[in-house]
């Protein structure tokens, strides 16, 4: 059984579980301090070290496939990038076929997509990438929007007013990041978006 699901016989029988619930939260941890530094590259070396003390891990997978899409948008030699991309694929398609927690699949299919549709590569597949995005819950299902409504009770009207501004600033974000990053024909229509997304500021 250990070898079937690729752990040891301490995670089989339970016996390591909060050392290793200890030791991933560490790794979250330095994840982000790496991130907020720009440290793409560091922070690849430690989920790549976290994988391997951990190969059956879905966290530290999805962690790993982050951490090396993200050295997709960095400097670097193209065939590492297109190696990069490569392997990140894998996990995510692993992730698909072998977790069933949903955070860390909407993770995966999101990866995919945007893995899948870079033009750069010398895989890209719209009708794969399409595929991936019709696997994503609908806008209007989706958990953010589902908590505005969940939350009804005297009690948790905080929650639920917290949640909405919330959600208001991503729906902010989106639509400021789609003029500021969207194609334009002329510069004047670039100078427009971008007044337009700092008006909405």
């Amino acid at each position: 059984l250990a070898s079937f699901f690729d752990i040891t016989l301490d995670e089989l029988f339970d016996r390591t579980s909060k050392d290793k619930e200890k030791a991933i939260e560490e790794y979250c941890n330095r994840s982000r301090d790496y991130s907020h530094r720009g440290e793409v590259r560091n922070n690849l070396f430690l989920w790549r070290e976290a994988v391997q003390k951990y190969p059956g891990n879905f966290l530290c997978l999805s962690q790993l496939a982050y951490a090396l899409e993200a050295t997709v948008y960095s400097s670097g030699d193209s065939d590492e990038l297109e190696k990069n991309a490569n392997e990140s694929i894998a996990i995510c398609e692993r992730i698909l076929r072998d977790c069933t927690e949903n955070e860390l699949r909407n993770a995966a299919i999101q990866i995919l997509v945007h893995l899948y549709s870079n033009k750069d590569f010398s895989f890209a597949n719209e009708e794969k990438a399409v595929e991936y995005a019709m696997m994503a819950d609908s806008m209007m299902a989706c958990r953010e929007l589902l908590l505005e409504s969940a939350y009804f009770t005297e009690e948790s009207k905080e929650k639920r007013l917290y949640t909405k501004h919330i959600n208001i600033l991503n729906y902010m974000d989106l639509l400021t990041m789609n003029l500021y990053y969207g194609k334009r024909e002329s510069e004047e229509e670039k100078i427009e978006a971008c007044t337009a997304a700092l008006k909405l500021w």
